[in-house]
């Protein structure tokens, strides 16, 4: 969770990295991390701590407050070219915007006039997890944290937890690898790290995300469960268990069958039921196919979602990038029609809300500020 803490350690470090291009290989993960690396199952109960009952309670006041209209318009985003993704404030209520940024090697800036719209360019995630350090891993997720939220972003779009199977995924360069373990304890780090700041992460493509022929298109990942569970899960489940991610990203792909931002498994089974996630899963860029199947299974936020309110508002499985909005009218219809209950739209929605409370969104809005880039630059 969000705490204020001083950065100019972690600059330092990573220019090192960056300028010199050298990345060290020890023989174990160190760092701050004391987890084992095994693969969570069903946590254990536990108490709330302070931070999060109080996010609860002041998300729960706020829900009750809220319209079916503006929770429905919590679930989707809205055209912004200033952001990666965008969802819209709710000034009746003073909701702030969710701003989100690209990444995840640094942040990328859309918005002109933005620091020249320049940040800091990061080694690759696959350099970052060569060194196997998790301290350094934690002191780069900070450096983007404090960048993004200096930049107008309070969401970053990363880090990203595939698995590096196949060599010619386009993407493989900005995962850590084809070992779960490692990409779970690096990419755990990286979120600790940028969540110090008021900045919440979203762990991408989750799930069996690999494959470059057909990646936005009819691609069909078939996994048997164990397989599913110990290689393709272990590094989100690590990442839920040790660092608590306040979003997660589903995928373009099918699983089994299935389309990831569809798939009950994937989302309620695994990783909401047995991980215990609390934050919210919301789509790939147009990765949502059809509205009912998609928020009884799990999932809670359509991005980029309302681009065009020109075009038709309709629910079919027309496949990505189309511009249809799911979570638009036609959810609110469905949730009109007794399609979906009441009591999902609340729970997505508090899902949001909760997280933002948590990571301070509605404490500590981002800024516009000049990045010291003479603290280290090459």
């Amino acid at each position: 969770m969000y705490r204020p803490l001083m950065l100019s350690g972690a600059r330092r470090s990573i220019a090192a990295i960056a300028c010199t291009a050298a990345i060290a290989i020890t023989a174990a993960c160190g760092g701050s991390s004391s987890s084992d690396g095994s693969t969570p199952t069903k946590p254990a109960q536990t108490a709330p701590t302070f931070e999060e009952a109080t996010a609860n309670l002041r998300a729960k006041a706020l829900l009750d407050r809220m319209t079916l209209e503006e929770k429905i318009d919590m679930l989707h985003g809205e055209a912004n070219n200033f952001y990666g993704f965008f969802n819209a404030p709710i000034a009746r209520l003073g909701i702030p915007a969710l701003k989100m940024a690209d990444g995840p090697m640094g942040v990328r800036i859309a918005r002109p006039g933005v620091n020249g719209q320049r940040a800091t360019q990061l080694p690759s995630g696959l350099a970052l997890a060569s060194t196997w350090d998790t301290g350094l891993a934690e002191q780069y997720g900070r450096l983007i944290g404090q960048e993004a939220h200096s930049t107008d972003h309070n969401m970053m779009l990363g880090p990203v937890l595939d698995i590096a199977r196949l060599a010619q995924f386009g993407r493989a360069f900005e995962n850590y690898g084809e070992d779960p373990l490692l990409s779970g304890l690096i990419g755990a780090a990286n979120i600790r790290g940028i969540q110090t700041s008021p900045v919440i992460t979203s762990v991408k493509h989750y799930n069996l995300n690999f494959q470059e022929t057909n990646r936005l298109f009819g691609n069909n990942s078939i996994v048997d469960e164990r397989t599913l569970q110990e290689i393709y899960t272990r590094p989100f489940a690590i990442a839920v268990r040790d660092a608590r991610p306040g979003s997660i990203m589903c995928a373009f792909n099918k699983v089994n069958g299935v389309f990831s931002c569809e798939s009950d498994l994937i989302l309620n089974q695994i990783l909401k039921d047995q991980l215990g996630f609390q934050g919210w899963v919301l789509t790939d860029y147009f990765a949502s196919f059809r509205t009912v199947p998609a928020i009884l299974a799990g999932l809670d936020q359509e991005m980029p979602g309302r681009t065009d309110p020109a075009a038709p508002l309709t629910d079919n499985p027309s496949g990505p990038l189309t511009g249809t909005c799911r979570f638009c009218d036609p959810l609110l219809n469905a949730v009109n029609a007794g399609e979906v209950p009441q009591a999902r739209i609340d729970d997505a929605v508090l899902r949001i809300l909760r997280t933002m409370y948590l990571h301070g969104l509605f404490d500590t809005p981002p800024v516009i500020e000049p990045l010291p880039e003479a603290e280290w630059s090459c």
